[in-house]
């Protein structure tokens, strides 16, 4: 055991905890702009944050990235002039860009879709019509059969960016309360 790593390993923790302070002080601005129902249980909450533990972990990685450059050595009211800062300029853009791919992702899932029905390919509804149903059905059970098949990738799709993003807490909580 030598003391020149006891020292660092003691030094590096002395260095998170002096970080947990601005990531509370900046955990304090995000959470100020969540609205959560003033008649939401302790329970829910605790319920709510085992279930997303993963994305709870994310977010708190993300937490410990935005705080990193925070200056320690400096006054108080310094340290929340930077915090501000901090997340008007770097977290609110990366969370409402974050929900704005999101909402556009499903306009553009729309989009394609409407073109997908407009055109529906031969291969689609020539299998039902190859079973016998007229030309109408054949065209709605290939638009069916299309349309499922787009849900399901864009379902796909979506849950990526959302296990992805150190956002996607937010947005679970805001969803759920």
């Amino acid at each position: 055991m030598r003391l020149g790593n006891d020292t660092n390993l003691i030094e590096s923790r002395g260095r998170q905890r002096g970080n947990s302070r601005e990531q509370a002080l900046l955990l304090e601005l995000i959470i100020a702009g969540l609205h959560i129902a003033p008649d939401t249980s302790l329970s829910d909450m605790v319920t709510f944050k085992e279930r997303h533990k993963d994305e709870l972990g994310l977010f708190r990685t993300q937490l410990t990235k935005l705080t990193q450059g925070i200056s320690i050595d400096i006054p108080v009211n310094a340290v929340q002039q930077e915090l501000n800062d901090l997340f008007i300029n770097e977290f609110l853009p990366a969370y409402n860009n974050f929900k704005s791919a999101l909402k556009s992702s499903k306009i553009k899932w729309l989009n394609d879709n409407f073109l997908k029905l407009s055109f529906l390919s031969v291969s689609t509804t020539g299998v039902p019509m190859a079973l016998g149903l007229s030309v109408p059905c054949a065209l709605a059970a290939g638009a069916g059969v299309s349309l499922i098949a787009s849900v399901c990738a864009y379902n796909i799709d979506k849950k990526e960016k959302l296990r992805e993003n150190p956002y996607s807490y937010l947005l679970a909580i805001e969803k759920e309360f």
